[in-house]
């Protein structure tokens, strides 16, 4: 009863100090279209009164902080039609920097041991951990975001809920031959425009995409333009008509 009660009443608006860090901080904050920029002021509220923030090894979660990433993560759906954002998320959890990571893993009997460093996860459809000084630097929130949409069918391989069956076929056609695409050019050891971390598995790639998709839309467009106009059907925009984000 609750939970139908807050998913029906209308979010408080955004306070004009609020929609000037919004303006500041978030790409193409200040350049959206009025319906656009009232409906990402609702799901940014939303956003901010039922996802649990909290700061990772002592780190201090600021109210500006957590409205930055509310705004950015809620970017995502900001032309699309969905009413609550990211209805499965609890928490929110936000470390200074990137932290380090220990994974085991045993082979033949043997114990080995890789320590690495982490920027952003998406645990399944109810945690996101985030690095704040990454996300000053790069599309770590568009990322795992983007993890997030791609959960919502409970399966997170790459392909998002679809409203029709035709639209999974158009997906998987026009996203597994881009992938396959680079995967070959990873492994013969030649550039490419989109970062090797896409060659992972399709999850990440469709992830890294939508960071390409809202960071870089004129390159994206040019030379991947079925790829493109995926982006531009799934999200209900095309970056390009907003203004160039920030560099």
């Amino acid at each position: 009863m609750f939970d139908l009660f807050r998913s029906d009443r209308r979010p408080a608006p955004l306070t004009n100090a609020e929609w000037r860090t919004v303006e500041s901080f978030v790409p193409y904050g200040c350049k959206l279209p009025g319906a656009a920029r009232t409906r990402l002021g609702g799901l940014v509220r939303r956003f901010l009164e039922e996802k649990q923030f909290d700061g990772g090894g002592g780190f201090v979660v600021t109210d500006e902080m957590k409205l930055v990433i509310a705004a950015e993560a809620c970017l995502l759906l900001a032309f699309r039609s969905d009413e609550v954002p990211y209805p499965e998320l609890l928490s929110v959890v936000v470390y200074e920097g990137a932290w380090k990571t220990t994974r085991r893993t045993r082979m033949a009997g043997v114990v080995a041991v890789q320590e690495g460093a982490n920027s952003g996860e998406s645990w399944s459809r109810e945690l996101v951990i985030l690095s704040w000084k990454d996300l000053r630097e790069n599309g770590v929130v568009f990322h795992e975001f983007a993890h997030q949409l791609d959960a919502a069918d409970g399966a997170g391989e790459g392909a998002p809920e679809l409203p029709t069956l035709a639209r999974y076929a158009q997906w998987s056609r026009i996203f597994g031959a881009e992938f396959e695409r680079l995967v070959a050019r990873f492994h013969r050891g030649l550039p490419s425009d989109i970062d090797p971390y896409a060659t992972t598995n399709p999850a990440e790639f469709f992830s890294v995409v939508t960071e390409e998709f809202y960071e870089r839309p004129a390159v994206l467009a040019g030379r991947h333009p079925e790829l493109f106009a995926e982006l531009e059907t799934f999200y209900g925009v095309d970056p390009r008509t907003l203004a160039a984000p920030p560099t």
